[in-house]
């Protein structure tokens, strides 16, 4: 029966993640690209003994990480990340790079938010030339804090309700104010 099995394959699996893993995994994942090819990449560049890929073009969120020890400020770290991943040049860019400030200080002033909240709170006065606030979220504000939360310690990933937080704690501009 096992050895059956085995020939047959395993088919599908489910597996549990924590949020901050699922952004990494989603913000990884290209159009067309399955969390299955996601994975097997990832799987396959460490059993090849080449550790985790860092092909710029499997990944939506930068390999490299930014380099902290320049970063003193929020607004610092919200401008290398903007830099670093939101689309766009020029004006469209700097929308964007607006658009990605409005969101980092909704989430600040009201210590956390789900991306519906944000579709309705910021999107209609930074729309950063998306039309339409779904495409605003998942091809810019998404990425842009996911690889916030991943690079610094500023901003918490999303939990398993799909809400944001804000880490007062770890904010310099928080701590002065605090003095």
């Amino acid at each position: 029966m096992i050895r059956q099995r085995k020939q047959q394959g395993m088919g599908k699996t489910t597996i549990s993640l924590d949020e901050e893993v699922a952004d990494r995994l989603y913000a990884r994942k290209s159009r067309g690209e399955s969390y299955n090819d996601v994975i097997r990449e990832l799987l396959d560049s460490v059993e090849n003994g080449s550790g985790m890929p860092d092909d710029a073009s499997s990944s939506n969120v930068s390999n490299d990480p930014l380099n902290l020890s320049n970063i003193k400020t929020l607004n610092e770290a919200i401008d290398a990340v903007a830099d670093n991943v939101l689309p766009g040049t020029g004006e469209k860019h700097h929308e964007r790079k607006e658009a990605l400030h409005a969101v980092v200080r909704y989430l600040r002033e009201h210590d956390e938010a789900t991306p519906s909240e944000f579709k309705t709170e910021v999107y209609p006065e930074h729309t950063a030339q998306f039309s339409t606030s779904q495409s605003w979220w998942k091809n810019a504000m998404y990425k842009a804090l996911a690889e916030l939360a991943y690079q610094t310690h500023f901003i918490k990933s999303a939990d398993n309700s799909g809400t944001w937080s804000f880490n007062h704690e770890r904010s310099p501009e928080d701590q002065r104010n605090q003095s």
